[in-house]
């Protein structure tokens, strides 16, 4: 009998491991191609201000989701964007500011009281007013499928929902976004496109007005994204 019991444990152990590693097997992971001007990949931003609007591009980031059997539902994954590589424009005042605001630990530095970049718009690279959050994360915590299986299925295109979590400035604020995605034929690699709008205040965030010619110039507290990745599938 009690060989009987060992024989039933040390089945159940590999039928378990078995399992586990064909579901690893069947798991799918891509990754972000980086964004840039020289590729598909586009992460731009509008951010709005007293005088009208600032349009941005995202010049750097990492990333990945993985799916199971080609399942959209299954997709999970995370990305992280360096705010150094944020760009307003060809402002570079402009740029630091933003760094100010989106980096630094406004109890350890004398912000927004007063501006932190120096005549060079640069930020002290040491002490409580160097850069304290020097990345933007966002996790896909669940994915759910808008549009029917089957013309995923022939079409390779969909429509789906994605909940995940931002992180930024410390702080972490739950979402929800529609997307749509497109799969090569060879299914190497897809392109998903959505557009987001986050609001500062949800993560704490100040931007610290600026003087010019005597006017006070407030940067609106809503930042509108829009997506235009390119994800490749490890292996290929």
């Amino acid at each position: 009998m009690k060989s009987l019991n060992i024989f039933l444990v040390l089945s159940f152990f590999f039928f378990t491991l078995s399992t586990l590693e064909a579901l690893k097997a069947a798991e799918e992971r891509f990754n972000l191609t980086p964004p840039g001007d020289s590729n598909p990949n586009q992460i731009k931003f509008t951010l709005g201000y007293s005088l009208g609007t600032h349009v941005g591009k995202v010049y750097a980031g990492t990333g990945f989701v993985t799916l199971e059997a080609g399942q959209l539902e299954t997709l999970r994954g995370e990305f992280h964007i360096p705010i150094a590589a944020i760009r307003t424009g060809n402002d570079a005042t402009r740029d630091c500011h933003l760094r100010e605001s989106l980096g630094l630990n406004y109890q350890l530095a004398d912000y927004p009281a007063r501006h932190i970049c120096d005549s060079n718009d640069m930020l002290p690279e040491t002490g409580g007013a160097s850069i304290k959050y020097p990345w933007i994360h966002f996790t896909i915590d669940k994915s759910v499928l808008l549009s029917s299986e089957s013309d995923f299925a022939t079409t390779r295109k969909a429509q789906i929902r994605i909940f995940g979590t931002w992180e930024m400035h410390g702080q972490k604020f739950s979402s929800d976004y529609p997307f749509s995605v497109e799969f090569s034929q060879d299914g190497s690699s897809f392109t998903t496109k959505g557009d987001l709008v986050l609001n500062f205040d949800d993560f704490g965030i100040q931007v610290k007005p600026v003087r010019v010619f005597g006017f006070s110039l407030s940067v609106d507290e809503m930042i509108k994204l829009k997506l235009n990745l390119l994800m490749k599938k490890v292996g290929n």
